[in-house]
């Protein structure tokens, strides 16, 4: 009887071997394979650098399927044209895959043939206006089927009026609760066709960092965002010169009743310092509010102390690479209450001895306080042991 078993486990690895020279296509119809994890990472490796090798897919779908979920996103725009064994493998693997998926201007050929439905995915990121192109027209027209995305990153994208209706069109087959949108040129008529549509949206979550938008279209976003009464999450600057993103948190932050967390970057905090504090002092129920790459000298310094004063809640503060003058961040600090402070970061700040000294005994005030980050500045050992 044992031998009768051995010779039949015996029979199904050499099975597994040679299943995909019988054209085998569905990793969903076998069991798991017998392709230990470190093997599979070894595997995946030599895969990513030679992927013009592997296009003619010489391993079998059961061991691709424990392949594909180590390979990075670069790896997938490479593979992309392979043999139609291997696209069948790949488009399988993700119609089940839950990671995060970076659209390249390589994956039209994923889209090609019956329509390809992807229900595990719901992070899509679009990296360029081709592969923006591409997403779109393939979700607009049915050929791509992603029923439960609830994030969608742009990125890099000139944004015209053209592209935008695309998106327009493309979005609608979502429930977005995040958009992130980083590094783009957004044209006025851009704009005003996405206000058009994410108005509607149910958005939580948004981001508008280092884009190329005129005055208009930044007072346009912030009207828009009249109608985002959900958005709990806001990261907001890094955006042209003519704004960095100043007159957008004036006008947005009155009208987000649900923000409880902010996120400045990039934003010149000296010369509008008073008009963004004063919006900020209409958020007492922020609880994370993260200052990074913030150019603020006194005057900012000073209205940015007076607005940490309304912010009762906090719960999480972050200083992150400011352009602070010597004992700046005790001035900064010394107007918050801190009740419900838990975690205060000041990293990267050039803070010195005496600062660090001064903003310890400020943190003695802050009954809650569990975390403190003072990473990469300029404290020196004899100051470190003065902060204990």
């Amino acid at each position: 009887m044992s031998d009768n078993s051995n010779d039949a486990n015996s029979k199904k690895r050499a099975l597994d071997d040679t299943e995909g020279s019988r054209g085998v296509t569905s990793v969903h119809s076998v069991t798991a394979p017998s392709l230990p994890k470190q093997k599979a990472q070894k595997v995946a490796a030599t895969v990513f650098e030679n992927t013009d090798k592997y296009k003619k897919s010489i391993y079998s779908p059961i061991v691709w399927s424990r392949i594909l979920p180590l390979l990075p996103e670069a790896a997938f725009m490479a593979l992309s044209g392979a043999s139609p064994r291997l696209m069948a493998v790949i488009r399988d693997y993700f119609s089940s895959c839950e990671k995060p998926i970076t659209i390249s201007p390589y994956m039209e050929h994923f889209f090609k043939g019956k329509p390809v439905s992807w229900p595990g995915v719901k992070i899509v990121e679009l990296i360029d206006v081709i592969s923006l192109s591409v997403f779109c027209d393939s979700v607009a027209s049915g050929q791509l089927l992603l029923p439960n995305v609830s994030t969608l990153i742009i990125r890099s994208c000139n944004i015209d009026e053209v592209c935008s209706q695309k998106l327009a069109s493309a979005a609608a087959c979502f429930k977005l609760t995040a958009l992130q949108m980083n590094g783009n040129f957004i044209s006025p008529e851009g704009v005003s066709v996405l206000v058009a549509v994410l108005e509607r949206s149910r958005l939580t979550e948004l981001h508008l960092w280092g884009n190329v938008i005129d005055k208009s279209g930044f007072t346009r976003v912030a009207l828009w965002c009249e109608h985002l009464k959900g958005v709990e999450s806001l990261l907001v600057g890094g955006h042209s010169r003519e704004d960095s993103g100043g007159s957008l948190l004036q006008f947005a932050l009155p009208r987000l009743p649900s923000l409880t967390r902010l996120m400045i970057s990039d934003v010149e905090l000296d010369s509008q310092a008073l008009g963004v504090c004063k919006a900020l002092e209409t958020k007492p129920e922020l609880l994370d509010l993260c200052l990074a790459n913030c150019n603020f000298a006194r005057t900012g310094l000073h209205f940015v102390s007076r607005a940490l004063k309304a912010l009762d809640n906090l719960t999480s503060l972050s200083v992150i690479q400011c352009d602070f003058e010597e004992n700046a961040l005790q001035e900064l600090l010394k107007n918050l209450k801190g009740a419900e402070l838990k975690t205060l970061e000041v990293r990267g700040n050039a803070v010195v001895d005496t600062d660090a000294a001064g903003v310890m005994q400020l943190a003695a005030n802050y009954p809650k306080l569990t975390a403190i980050d003072f990473s990469e500045n300029s404290i020196t050992s004899a100051g470190a042991i003065q902060m204990c």
